[in-house]
């Protein structure tokens, strides 16, 4: 099976910096907004820019360490200040902050069917948090592990803590919580973590039912699909499948182990495709997105080709609709679109530092659509994005199909034991 390559063009052709910090005007309203404006690249003749910035918003109290964007208009972002701070589009306003008094807020994931937020913290604990009818107001309903649970299992292991400063907690991770990934169909949570495990909580008994000894490594990123596969990615260059049980019990079993050519996983987002298709993305160290397709049976995963448009690690994707998004440690927005293959359509440029998240939203209008990123510069940025690529240098070729240094079979199966 013939592998897919292509790649970025150089995104200093399409730099585009907006010297603007204030609100912006609805993104549906774009072409007339007045902070719109046409800039003409200086080494392409006439070509237009296929990317704008719409705002920026600077966080004084410090780095953007996490990303998440809602349907209904709202952008959580976290950082180093113990704080979520919610921004309301299109207005682009502070509109509150969820204080919790712990440390980093190092990932955030948003239920709009459950209206629940959750947050992991550096402190291995994670924060639930509930939103009114209205999707405005948030209220604090608990933290994961709860205190009851921590406090019996600091009694199980009060003779052991005595002769040993090792931790020995089981009801929390042990280093610091890494992603999040809910599945709202079975009301679970999964968490990962760089000790190497991804825990189960049961939303129903706010409690850890499980504990997944998933990789030898870090554990940087997961995943759950339509179909319930858990999907997840270590520093250990591993993506692995694991399947609920249907018995009784949440327990979950190893299906497939995918090796990712001596890189790193660090970040990973579904695509779907309708139905139970779907596409697994891998963002890795090394810059490159590797991405398989499921197939009909949960064992089969087709290995479809990689996405090279960043020279540094990639920390954090999104996708919806056709849209892949990918944010990098070089400071860079790769925008790909899906379908025959994939286009890169812009490579956007505008921070000073890694970028952490990356939100999407795509809407009715054929245009364009909007990218949200947050980065360690301490600002959230919105961006248009134009769906077409204007100007001939903001799109890369089409998929070329040949050989490449990467060698993959068609199917992956796990290794004999």
């Amino acid at each position: 099976m013939a592998e897919n390559h292509f790649s970025c063009p150089e995104p200093d052709d399409r730099t585009y910096q907006s010297p603007l910090i204030s609100p912006c005007s609805s993104p549906g309203n774009i072409l007339s907004s007045p902070w719109f404006q046409t800039v003409e690249p200086t080494d392409h003749g006439t070509e237009s820019c296929c990317y704008r910035c719409l705002a920026s918003a600077q966080k004084p109290s410090g780095e953007i360490l996490s990303l998440a964007v809602t349907e209904n208009g709202l952008i959580y972002a976290g950082s180093n200040s113990k704080s979520i701070t919610v921004w309301k589009l299109p207005e682009f306003v502070e509109h509150t902050r969820l204080k919790s008094g712990s440390g980093f807020v190092t990932s955030i994931i948003v239920s709009s069917d459950d209206k629940l937020v959750f947050s992991a913290h550096s402190d291995h604990k994670i924060r639930t948090w509930s939103i009114d009818g209205s999707g405005i107001l948030h209220f604090r309903t608990g933290t994961l592990p709860c205190f009851r649970d921590r406090i019996l299992d600091a009694c199980r292991n009060y003779p052991k803590s005595l002769f040993s400063r090792e931790n020995k907690s089981t009801v929390k991770h042990l280093g610091t919580i890494t992603c999040l990934a809910y599945n709202s169909a079975i009301k679970v949570l999964y968490s990962s973590s760089k000790d190497g495990t991804v825990k189960v909580w049961s939303l129903r008994e706010m409690k850890c039912v499980e504990t997944i000894r998933a990789h030898r490594d870090a554990v940087n990123a997961l995943v759950v699909g339509a179909d319930g596969l858990l999907f997840t990615g270590s520093d250990d260059t591993a993506v692995k499948v694991w399947r609920k049980s249907l018995s009784a019990g949440c327990t979950h079993s190893l299906v497939l182990n995918l090796q990712v050519k001596n890189s790193p996983v660090k970040a990973m987002v579904l695509g779907c495709e309708g139905d139970d298709r779907y596409l697994v993305y891998a963002g890795c160290s090394d810059g490159y997105v590797h991405y398989w397709r499921k197939g009909q049976l949960s064992g089969h995963m087709s290995y479809t080709g990689f996405l090279r448009g960043h020279t540094h690690a990639i920390m954090c994707m999104a996708s919806s609709d056709k849209i892949v998004v990918s944010g990098a440690a070089d400071s860079s927005v790769c925008v790909w679109l899906r379908g025959g293959g994939h286009r890169c359509l812009a490579v956007i440029n505008g921070h000073v530092g890694p970028i952490r998240g990356v939100g999407l939203r795509v809407d009715d209008d054929d245009d364009g659509f909007v990218v949200y990123s947050g980065s360690m510069d301490g600002a959230v940025k919105v961006w248009w994005v134009w769906s077409k690529g204007r100007g001939s240098r903001c799109c890369s070729e089409e998929v070329r199909e040949g050989e490449d240094e990467y060698k993959w079979d068609e199917y992956f199966d796990l290794p004999p034991k």
